[in-house]
Formats: structure tokens, sequence, C-alpha cells
């Protein structure tokens, strides 16, 4: 797995079981709505700082040099 830190935890380690568990749904995820959109849309979309304080929010994934490898947003369900 690499070593995983939380960089708003002041770079702490983050649980290796966790990690885990949380990789392994990640990869059983499926797309349900893929949005190409601009930040001042993400209110709309559930993807504001205030959804994050709500538990929404978004996920980087960064390689060993610190390159992001992938960006996964999870906003709010659509009503509807």
């Amino acid at each position: 797995l690499g070593s995983w830190v939380l960089p708003q935890k002041d770079g702490y380690f983050a649980d290796q079981t966790k990690v885990r568990s949380f990789l392994l749904k990640l990869a059983d995820l499926t797309l349900s709505q893929k949005i190409n959109a601009r930040e001042e849309k993400f209110e709309t979309l559930g993807l504001s700082d205030n959804s994050i304080q709500k538990g929404f929010g978004k996920v980087l994934l960064f390689d060993s040099n610190k390159k992001i490898l992938s960006t996964i947003f999870f906003g709010e369900n659509r009503k509807g």
C-alpha cells in the first residue's frame, strides 16, 4: 500500500486497515454520472466547501513523486 498520510492532520500516517478498506470499496464503485463542471457549479453539485463540511468532498490520489494520479469527487445524490 505504501505510506498514506493525512495532510489535514499535519501529515500523520493513516490507519493502514482503513486505507485498505477504503481502496477496496473505491475499486468496487461504479460511475453513476461523469460531470465536467466548472468550480462555480460545485455548490449545485454538492461539491462546495460547505458540502465538504457536511461529509462530501474530493479525494486526490498521488504517486510517490506527489504527482496527482486521479481526482475523485463525492457529491450529494441528485433528487429526481
